[in-house]
Order: structure tokens, then C-alpha cells, then sequence
């Protein structure tokens, strides 16, 4: 079975609203397997991604969404392992930019980058400090 930092993942479920339930899903669906699955097993492609997890007994499915929401298109991925469930949302802004507006359930708003960093944290002081400070010291 194949092992995601959370666990062994059980299922995906990929969301599309507004706009982009109109599309075609399929290459979408294909691209956002292959995008999950990469980090976690060898050789993983748009065209193989679906039948890697299917044979690693991963549950994909799919919904559409035609109701108008704060974005005139978005694409929302859960995933589920045996240690909990996450997702993630973007959208497309002016001149097609991706755009992440959501984590967890909570509202974001962020460019998409080579490198990037997200954490969940209890509210204690000097927590940030230290682990800029981490951070930097790993350069």
C-alpha cells in the first residue's frame, strides 16, 4: 500500500465548482493523481495514475459542483488516510494564474511556488521566532 506522510492513503476526492464543472474532468483527474501520487511511488504519470490507484486500492471519485461561490471556477482535492483527511482548493485569477484559496478548510490566499511551506500550530509565544529561526539555520 502506499505510504503518504499522514498514512496510507484510503481515498481521493477531487471537486470541481462553478466553471470548471463544465470541463472535461478526466486529463484534470488524470494530472491531479499524478500530481498526489509522484511523491509517494516511482514511475507515476498522467496516463498511469489512475490505474496505480486503483491497483493500490485507493478509492478516487469525483464531484461537480454548477453552484456560483466565491470563485467563478475552483478544484478542490481531499485526501484520506487512516490518520485523517485534508484538502486543498485553488482557482484561476486574471490572466489563468493559479491562486490556493483554501487549506484545511481555511480560507487562503496564495501564489503557487516551486517551494512552499504550511503549518498548523497552537498559539504559543516565541513559536514563530524559533522556527524562523530553525528555518534559516537550515538554510
Amino acid at each position: 500500500m502506499t505510504q503518504a506522510q499522514d498514512g496510507t492513503i484510503q481515498r481521493i476526492l477531487i471537486e470541481y465548482e462553478g466553471a470548471a464543472s463544465l470541463l472535461n474532468h478526466r486529463p484534470l483527474n488524470a494530472t491531479a493523481l499524478a500530481g498526489l501520487l509522484t511523491p509517494v511511488m516511482d514511475g507515476v504519470n498522467m496516463v498511469n495514475a489512475p490505474v496505480l490507484a486503483r491497483d493500490h486500492g485507493i478509492e478516487v471519485s469525483e464531484a461537480s459542483h454548477d453552484r456560483t461561490g466565491d470563485y467563478q471556477t475552483l478544484l478542490r482535492i481531499t485526501v484520506t488516510t487512516e490518520k485523517g483527511t485534508r484538502s486543498v482548493a485553488g482557482t484561476l485569477i486574471g490572466n489563468g494564474k493559479p491562486r490556493l484559496v483554501e487549506i484545511k478548510g481555511i480560507k487562503v490566499e496564495a501564489d503557487f511556488a516551486p517551494h512552499m511551506l504550511y503549518v498548523t500550530n497552537k498559539d504559543k509565544p516565541g513559536f514563530i521566532g524559533r522556527f524562523g529561526t530553525t528555518l534559516a539555520e537550515a538554510g
